[in-house]
């Protein structure tokens, strides 16, 4: 099966605004490929949430739970520095190290 593990921007932006990323989201949901996730993307997904668009704590647990359903979570065990500009980016590949995901 095909896998993708997402950057916080897309669950941001399927949350908060809907369109391709939403769309994205129901297709995982639906299994036609698997979608990975790291406890990193997740918690830094919430923030955002929670700091620049204001979501109360109901909320963002109801985001993660709603996730959690979609979502394969795994635990990277292997850091990386390949983004210097970015070092958030460097969460999103090491979970798709870890998960062995095809796309990002």
């Amino acid at each position: 099966m095909n896998s993708a593990t997402f950057d916080s921007n897309v669950y941001v932006s399927a949350l908060q605004f809907g369109g391709v990323s939403a769309r994205l989201l129901g297709i995982a949901r639906l299994g036609v490929f698997r979608l990975d996730i790291s406890e990193a993307i997740l918690s830094e997904t919430t923030g955002v949430l929670r700091d620049k668009f204001r979501w109360d704590g109901y909320s963002i647990q109801n985001a993660r739970q709603m996730i959690g359903g979609i979502a394969h979570g795994v635990d990277p065990v292997e850091s990386v520095d390949i983004c210097k500009d970015d070092p958030d980016d460097n969460r999103i590949l090491e979970c798709a190290l870890a998960a062995r995901s095809n796309a990002l």
